[in-house]
Formats: C-alpha cells, sequence, structure tokens
C-alpha cells in the first residue's frame, strides 16, 4: 500500500468495498455477510439474527434499504411478505414444537425499530414457550422485541450465525 499512489490507494479501497458488498447485504448501516443469509430473492433477504429473543428469530429484510415500510414499492412490499411466508413455514418445522410463528415489523424508532431498516422478525412459537408462560402472556414477546429485555447481552459468534444460516438455508 504505500508505494500506491493516492489515487491508487482509494481505487483499491473501491474494488474492495466492492467485493466485500457483492459477497454480502446492507442492512441499514450494517453488512451482513452471505454466510449469515439462508434465503434470498430478488428484492428481499432472510438472515439470522446476531441477538435472537428465542433459538430460531430471524430477521428479513428488502434488499433495498428504507427505513419504512410505506417507502417501499408495492412489489418489495409482495416480495417482503411472500418471502416471510416461506420462511416462516421452514422456521415452524425446524424449531419444535413450534407451531405458529410471531411475525412483528416495528416501523420506526418510536415502534422500538433500532436498525434504520425495514426487517420482519420471525419468531418460532408454541403454547408452553417462555412467552406465553410468562406474567403478562403472550404479549410479553413484543416487550422483549420493543425493550430487547429477553436478548442475550452478548452477540452471538460469527461461525454460531453461520452454523445456524447453513442448517436453515438446506430447506430451501
Amino acid at each position: 500500500m504505500e508505494n500506491l499512489s493516492g489515487f491508487d490507494q482509494i481505487f483499491f479501497f473501491f474494488q474492495l468495498s466492492v467485493l466485500v458488498l457483492m459477497s454480502s447485504q446492507l442492512f441499514g448501516p450494517y453488512v451482513i455477510p452471505m454466510q449469515h443469509i439462508f434465503y434470498s430473492t430478488a428484492h428481499s433477504f432472510a438472515f439470522v439474527n446476531l441477538r435472537p429473543a428465542i433459538p430460531g428469530h430471524v430477521l428479513i429484510a428488502p434488499v433495498r434499504v428504507a427505513q419504512h415500510l410505506s417507502e417501499l414499492s408495492d412489489g418489495e412490499v409482495s416480495d417482503l411478505f411472500c418471502a416471510a411466508t416461506k420462511v416462516s413455514s421452514v422456521i415452524k418445522r425446524l424449531y419444535p414444537p413450534a407451531d405458529a410463528v410471531t411475525l412483528a415489523v416495528q416501523d420506526g424508532p418510536s415502534a422500538g425499530q433500532t436498525v434504520p431498516h425495514v426487517h420482519v422478525h420471525i419468531l418460532p412459537r408454541h403454547q408452553l414457550d417462555r412467552f406465553n408462560t410468562a406474567p403478562g402472556g403472550n404479549n410479553t414477546v413484543y416487550i422483549a422485541l420493543d425493550k430487547r429485555e429477553e436478548v442475550p447481552a452478548a452477540p452471538r459468534s460469527f461461525a454460531e450465525m453461520e452454523q445456524e444460516a447453513t442448517k436453515i438455508r438446506a430447506f430451501f
């Protein structure tokens, strides 16, 4: 790098940035590596969660970065929720005894959105899960999503997330 001119250094970093983006997706200001993405369409991608509220808690986002659902085109919204339907079906099978899923969209910071990019939370659920059995019942899942109270403080490792994505990816 020391032998490169200023322009050559800038060009090198530009090429490096392009390579990184080609092998990943943007999620607001964050880069999601392809190893953590388990399903994608022309307009959406599904990926494992850095801090899942429960095992199997995954996210789906549109490829185009937009903070609010209303900023998406009809086609992008349709694609996002068709992807959510497919992913939900797989998540229920992969995380027994799940017989249902919670789908949640926090559309803006006042709704609890912590990443400025539309995304759908998918959480596998069953009658005796920790949200249904908690004082306050089923609605505690929304408190966990909003306040991040029930979420592990430490993020998961790259390898752990890659392993989960690989497991899920096999069903698509």
